[in-house]
């Protein structure tokens, strides 16, 4: 009996369909009709495209999920995080949206170090990895988003509501990132 072939898809018809799915311009059984998908692979690529999630590692860190990687997409975090607090250091990976003019003379503009991984060394930006880890295994993988609106709103739950407010995390003496800074930094 002979093998059937494994269709392999391109980066950009994968991308091309999500957005479609994401968008809500058709339904996600009209999706896989029309290209000859089954719904758990849908599926699975709209859980690897909500998983572009940028964000900025900080008590109260900024983040923000969007289909492309861009400039913008780094630089809106980093904005709404300093306008809650102003941290001495600012840690990243080599990644260019992290390299750009603008978002590296607004972090001096603030006084704050910019302290960037060496190429290969994920560990050094544990924290991060750590969070993206938490996120992906107790909320993506866990959901299908109908689209890219309910991913956000959903993401953003989780990520204020239960990994800041409710979540303890070993590297804060388990506390909550919010009953640490309560206790440490005399916030209100």
């Amino acid at each position: 009996m002979a093998k059937r072939k494994r269709r392999t898809f391109t980066p950009a018809f994968k991308a091309e369909v999500v957005l479609e799915a994401l968008r809500g311009d058709s339904s996600q059984a009209e999706l896989c009709r029309r290209h000859n998908l089954s719904e758990d692979q849908l599926s699975k690529w709209k859980q690897q495209a909500v998983e572009h999630l940028v964000h900025c590692v900080d008590l109260n860190g900024g983040w923000r999920v969007s289909q492309h990687l861009t400039q913008p997409l780094t630089f809106r975090p980093l904005e709404q995080a300093l306008r809650q607090s102003v941290p001495e250091i600012h840690h990243s990976d080599q990644g260019v949206q992290y390299l750009s003019n603008i978002y590296l003379s607004t972090l001096a503009e603030h006084g704050v170090e910019i302290s960037v991984a060496r190429r290969g060394c994920p560990w050094e930006n544990g924290y991060a990895e750590r969070l993206i880890r938490t996120l992906k295994e107790e909320e993506v993988y866990l959901n299908d988003y109908e689209d890219i609106h309910e991913a956000r709103t959903r993401i953003e739950q989780f990520i204020e509501q239960v990994y800041h407010q409710k979540r303890p995390h070993a590297a804060l003496g388990y506390l909550t990132p919010v009953e640490f800074e309560q206790q440490n930094l005399g916030a209100a």
